[in-house]
């Protein structure tokens, strides 16, 4: 049992990683074509 839980919190810690760099990968260009279409002449 003890193994058990001790190998899961690598899992969760990678999981939480695993989820901000989705979240920078998505976010990142989504801002950076925002920013560009705000500077753009309208």
């Amino acid at each position: 049992m003890n193994q058990n839980e001790e190998a899961q919190e690598p899992d969760s810690d990678d999981a939480s990683a695993d989820a901000l760099a989705a979240v920078s990968m998505v976010l990142i260009p989504v801002v950076a074509v925002v920013f560009y279409l705000s500077g753009l002449p309208s």
